[in-house]
């Protein structure tokens, strides 16, 4: 009441400073063209309209002050005031309408918190009602929960921890792969938004290749087609997928068609079966956080988005640690190994310059068991046979350096070597000529060809 008093207290003072500029006003003849229509557009009141409601609102003003003054009455004889100070005069924390009002705030925010509270339960009620049944668990399919991972551009989960929530709680708010019995299809399901987007599967073992190909509602405003997983079944008791995430964007307009809602890739223009063979080029495998691109199709480029993990509802936490212990091993078994074999292949080389080919043999055929597969290694280890004068062997190695090195002239070079000391001098012959046409400059080998052409003309 104390704050209606007040209200009104503050309109009747503006009143007293209005009317005396509309008095003067009036004295003056209104144009016809000068009506003040207002900011909304509307006609102010008239002289008389506006009489009737000071009138009116007089009358409320002193209906209000009575009730006012009863309230007070009653307020002020409740009060203690043991020091008779303060009589008549606001209390230093502000007069009391200040104090009705702010309660009145509190009240009503109060109401609009539980309000909230009460909306937010209705939304998960209405979610949870939407959701559908996961589809029945033969091999890969059910439902896949994206989960976030630590390192984005890890290519194994080593070290990687696998943000798994409660079943019901990821089912309900996790972006999740839904993949149907079959194995060859699905939909990848977005709570937050309320739609879902089909996806194709393709199965192989223990790796799964989705293709979720761009359909959307109204137009096209991104050259965005299709969405690719690239996934390894890890712990297969356990329901984890991990692996590779790539966005493939078209810049032709035919890469596109309509529906009746909006557009959608034309799978005609990149299929999936040609999609899949571009994962296994090793340009793709080699994509990393510094180069991301590599140019797929016509005017169609594949970017490497980084690394994505899916687990399903039943995943169990302990087996993955046990995984991440396993994988620690193997990467700490792996370093010595490739450490190793450095180390023996060096002292191979080593033994072979100082023409001990036995030590030599020893050192790399050690090298070869821990995992060495390099061309030198191949023309080191040719090298020491040949120099043990194991010639087949030899020729054996040295064939594997010009497979991945044709134009090799001095391992070819030791091949004629050897195929004269075995009396396969047509053969030589070839083998001095092919070097010819990779190094014309080369004497030696010229030198050679001319000799043995001679000597097979004589033999003819």
């Amino acid at each position: 009441m104390r704050r209606h008093v007040f209200l009104l207290t503050q309109l009747l003072w503006c009143l007293a400073l209005i009317a005396p500029a509309a008095a003067q006003d009036d004295k003056g003849e209104e144009e016809p063209g000068d009506v003040d229509w207002g900011e909304d557009g509307e006609v102010p009141p008239s002289d008389e309209d506006g009489k009737k409601d000071g009138e009116e609102k007089d009358g409320e003003k002193d209906d209000e002050k009575r009730d006012g003054d009863e309230d007070g009455g009653k307020k002020d004889g409740d009060k203690d005031d043991p020091e008779g100070e303060g009589e008549g005069e606001d209390s230093a924390d502000g007069p009391d309408y200040y104090k009705d009002g702010d309660e009145d705030d509190i009240d009503d925010w109060e109401g609009e918190i539980k309000q909230q509270e009460l909306n937010q339960v209705k939304e998960r009620e209405e979610v949870k009602v939407d959701v559908e049944d996961e589809p029945e668990r033969i091999g890969v399919s059910g439902n896949w929960y994206q989960v976030p991972v630590d390192c984005l551009y890890c290519e194994t989960v080593l070290g990687q921890n696998i943000a798994v929530d409660e079943a019901g709680v990821m089912r309900q708010f996790f972006d999740h792969l839904q993949i149907n019995p079959d194995a060859k299809d699905g939909k990848f399901v977005f709570p937050s938004e309320g739609i879902n987007r089909p996806v194709l599967v393709q199965q192989d073992e223990d790796r799964i290749v989705v293709f979720m190909y761009v359909i959307d509602q109204g137009e096209r405003t991104t050259p965005q087609y299709c969405t690719i997983w690239d996934l390894r079944w890890l712990l297969r008791d356990q329901k984890l997928l991990y692996g590779r995430r790539y966005s493939v964007d078209a810049y032709q307009p035919f890469a596109f068609g309509s529906w009746e809602k909006g557009y959608k890739a034309d799978e005609s223009f990149l299929p999936r079966e040609q999609l899949r063979t571009f994962l296994d080029l090793s340009p793709v495998l080699e994509l990393n956080e510094e180069k991301k691109t590599f140019p797929v199709g016509e005017k169609a480029v594949l970017t490497y988005l980084g690394a994505d993990a899916f687990v399903r509802s039943d995943f169990d936490p302990e087996p993955y640690e046990d995984l991440q212990a396993r994988l620690f091993k193997e990467k700490s078994e792996e370093e010595e190994r490739q450490r190793l074999r450095l180390s023996s292949f060096k002292r191979g080389v080593d033994h072979f310059e100082d023409r001990d080919y036995d030590k030599a043999l020893e050192e790399l055929t050690r090298a070869g068991e821990l995992g060495e597969d390099s061309l030198d290694f191949h023309f080191y280890l040719g090298a020491c046979f040949q120099g043990t004068k194991q010639f087949d062997k030899a020729i054996d190695e040295y064939r594997k350096v010009l497979e991945g090195d044709p134009r090799d002239t001095t391992t070819r070079f030791n091949v004629a070597v050897i195929l004269e000391k075995q009396g396969r001098l047509k053969d030589a012959l070839k083998e001095y000529r092919v070097i010819l046409k990779y190094d014309p400059d080369d004497d030696e080998a010229r030198n050679r060809a001319f000799d043995l052409a001679m000597e097979l003309q004589g033999l003819e």
